[in-house]
């Protein structure tokens, strides 16, 4: 009988939501589920087939003891099969992209300027940080504290913020009340005349702050989990499709995040996907102001970009999506940056030879993880041009075998 297995169902449970596992927008009929009164599981033919298409097509994830299968839409299914689908998308993603061409449909591109000056602030990620921590909501205080002194002057009226939910929610005394986000957002307003919202409810959807200057105050980051887990969902719906996408080996930049930003994947297409992910997140929330509308006679709405990934990769990937950045100033309340890795590079580019492998960028991340140390990526493309300007070391070349799969 299963009933007695209920305690482990419970486990498997957390161990999915632990490994990044989501049922997110699957109807429960949909779902495996397990049936109390009948004792039973209810295992819908859908789910059988999605994990028989994974299976054959080697698109399924094994994470912590827990088995994924990736589903793909219904819209996806129909555009694969029968082609008669169109798409309205102002963000479309660069692997949405990819299928549609793949499949021999077309790309109609329509942009029209948006009337604002982007500013990127460096120096300070302002990620959401770890909500159990028991020091907290002491230091939602001060990031809330820092949105008010700091933040908010350097914008002309009228005002529109965006930052995290923990931010708000964390910074009341009675933060575990279930309105606290809304409580501490009204009060913001109330003492400061300005309206602040949150990642995931005001960034996108939202047309009641046209014509604002807008600050986001950080971004949604994933966790390494989190990556592995909605890379394996898009990888899984490409492969479906006919489209190849490699396999993520789930190695990482550097081990924590620091002021310049959260550890990203060393693999080049994980991470161009990534960034392209990130890059559609922030054009969707700066698209609150409506900078489209706003008349060209006027001066340019503000945007100010606080943290988040902050590197030129990032600043190219949201070029894609109309969102150019126009200046960079320093955070004034940044804290030093960390010391210089003295030697890093150099020494995972010696790691790299002594194992007779090619030095590149990725090459030498990859060693750098191993060395448990970290480095830029601009000094890591720097310390590889001067050591090619001086022949230290051979220049990059391309492979035969890889110009010869080029040419078929």
């Amino acid at each position: 009988p299963i009933g007695v297995d209920a305690g482990r169902i419970i486990k498997l449970q957390k161990s999915v939501v632990k490994a990044g596992g989501s049922v997110a927008g699957t109807a429960t009929w949909e779902k495996i589920g397990y049936q109390r009164d009948e004792d039973d599981f209810f295992i819908p033919l859908r789910a059988l087939v999605t994990l028989a298409r994974n299976l054959a097509a080697g698109s399924a994830r094994q994470e912590k003891g827990v088995l994924f299968a990736y589903e793909t839409s219904p819209v996806i299914e129909w555009a694969r099969d029968k082609g008669s689908v169109m798409f309205l998308d102002a963000t479309m993603s660069q692997s949405m992209r990819r299928f549609i061409e793949a499949k021999g449909g077309t790309i109609h591109n329509a942009t029209a300027d948006q009337n604002m000056r982007v500013t990127r602030v460096t120096g300070r990620l302002y990620s959401r940080g770890d909500v159990r921590k028991d020091d907290y909501p002491a230091k939602a205080r001060a990031r809330m504290d820092d949105i008010r002194q700091n933040i908010v002057p350097r914008l002309d009226s009228p005002v529109a913020i965006i930052t995290h939910k923990a931010y708000l929610k964390y910074s009341q005394e009675a933060h575990q009340a279930d309105d606290a986000a809304e409580v501490a957002a009204q009060a913001f307003e109330s003492a400061t005349g300005i309206p602040i919202g949150w990642f995931g409810k005001h960034d996108r959807g939202l047309d009641s702050w046209g014509g604002r200057n807008i600050a986001l105050v950080g971004m949604p980051l994933l966790s390494k989990e989190s990556i592995a887990g909605a890379y394996a969902c898009t990888r899984a719906a490409m492969i479906d499709c006919g489209i190849p996408m490699p396999e993520w080996d789930q190695v990482m930049d550097k081990e924590k995040a620091d002021a310049d930003g959260p550890p990203m994947p060393v693999m080049p297409e994980v991470r161009a996907w990534l960034v392209d992910e990130y890059a559609q997140g922030v054009a969707q929330a700066v698209g609150r102001n409506r900078a489209v509308n706003h008349p060209r006679g006027c001066k340019p709405l503000q945007v100010h970009l606080w943290g988040g990934l902050q590197t030129a990769e990032m600043d190219a990937a949201m070029r894609c999506y109309g969102i150019v950045v126009h200046d960079r100033m320093r955070n004034p309340n940044s804290a030093p940056g960390p010391k210089v890795d003295v030697g890093a590079v150099d020494e995972a580019i010696e790691m790299v030879l002594a194992t007779g492998g090619a030095v590149s960028e990725r090459s030498v991340r990859g060693a750098l993880v191993g060395l448990q140390r970290s480095a830029s990526t601009e000094s890591i493309r720097a310390r590889i041009r001067d050591m090619r300007a001086s022949g230290a070391i051979p220049a990059a070349t391309r492979s035969n075998s890889a110009t010869a799969r080029s040419t078929f």
